[in-house]
């Protein structure tokens, strides 16, 4: 049985969570990333920033120069775990407007990957054709 983490992107950006916003959007600049994750010393996630999160703080206009990652990240933010199934990513996708979720190591809330819904649906139903296909051949065989 494969495991969510077979479908998933292993390039993260991860930051610490004392890193200037100046720095952070540089990153969003300078790199091809929709996501940059916060972590802390030991490397646990602690939050998520989106290039909407500093484009928020600037218009906002707080004191862009003393703001870190830990003042502008979202807190609480969908993941799943590691043992999440393929159906439940499916059903996650399906159901939210999230195009990527990072999967979490329950034990050490480390970041282990990030899933795209575009990779997901292919999978699936790749996985259901051939589902559908073992089941026919089974009932042929017991013809």
């Amino acid at each position: 049985m494969s495991s969510i983490l077979d479908y998933c992107s292993k390039e993260i950006k991860k930051i610490k969570y004392d890193v200037p916003l100046v720095e952070i959007a540089k990153i969003f600049c300078d790199e091809n990333v929709n996501y940059i994750f916060v972590v802390d010393d030991q490397d646990k996630i602690l939050g998520i920033i989106k290039p909407k999160s500093v484009l928020r703080a600037i218009k906002d206009k707080k004191d862009i120069y003393r703001l870190k990652a830990e003042d502008i990240m979202k807190k609480n933010f969908f993941k799943l775990h590691k043992d999440s199934t393929l159906e439940e990513c499916y059903d996650i996708f399906n159901k939210t407007k999230y195009q990527t979720i990072p999967i979490i190591d329950k034990e050490n809330k480390k970041i282990l990957g990030l899933i795209n819904k575009k990779d997901i649906s292919k999978s699936y139903n790749e996985c259901k054709n051939l589902r559908i296909f073992n089941f026919k051949n089974r009932i042929k065989n017991i013809k």
